[in-house]
């Protein structure tokens, strides 16, 4: 499943990281729920575990994409250099 880890030493750092409100929590597990249900095919087992911020953008950045040749990052996609930005107007 997405998102689980077991390791006593990494539960421990879970809890030292900065804690999100109840209702952020619970939005996180709805999705974390949603896209392991979705991968498997049939529902799951609910999240019971706290969704770290790490796992939340890994989560977020799957649900990104970038066409070839629009905006910026497609641009450096399709071209293949960097593009180094002088003036963000």
């Amino acid at each position: 499943m997405v998102g689980v880890n077991n390791d006593p030493d990494k539960q421990e750092q879970r809890q030292k990281m900065t804690p999100t409100s109840a209702a952020e929590q619970e939005h996180r597990k709805n999705v974390l729920w949603e896209l392991n249900t979705f991968v498997s095919g049939s529902p799951v087992a609910t999240v019971n575990e706290k969704v770290t911020d790490t796992e939340w953008f890994f989560l977020l950045s799957m649900t990104q994409f970038f066409v070839n040749g629009e905006g910026l990052p497609g641009r450096a996609f399709f071209t293949g250099p960097l593009i180094w930005v002088f003036d963000r107007d």
